[in-house]
């Protein structure tokens, strides 16, 4: 049990934290030339952490159903953190899921429009 008060405990845990993180993003650096990391997952609002857990969520379904359908399969690519532990080069897992983003975006952008001129159609009629 630790007798440090609460505070300084908490800042030597955010001193070990930010040391972690900076050897991590070392380490990435050195291997693919460049430092990226996933910038919505720690240390967010309670509305921005919801949404990193719906798009994780909706990631990882989607490239459950999509997995016995090769086509399907390259557009929907499981959340990034299942790549980087299978081992798979950070940068790889970085592409596929930037493809799977720009895809679901596009998707999205579609799916409003069909909504938007059914509601028209809809509206029109009554």
């Amino acid at each position: 049990m630790s007798v440090l008060p609460a505070r300084t405990h908490h800042a030597a845990a955010r001193h070990s934290l930010d040391r972690t993180h900076t050897t991590i993003k070392q380490k990435s650096s050195e291997r693919s030339g460049a430092a990226v990391t996933v910038p919505y997952q720690y240390d967010q609002s309670f509305w921005r952490s919801k949404t990193f857990l719906v798009g994780f969520a909706v990631r990882l379904a989607l490239s459950k159903l999509a997995a016995p359908l090769p086509l399907l399969r390259q557009l929907f690519s499981p959340p990034i953190a299942f790549g980087v532990l299978e081992g798979l080069e950070y940068t790889d897992v970085w592409r596929r899921a930037q493809r799977t983003t720009r895809f679901l975006q596009c998707a999205s952008v579609v799916v409003v429009f069909w909504l938007a001129r059914l509601l028209w159609r809809l509206a029109s009629l009554l």
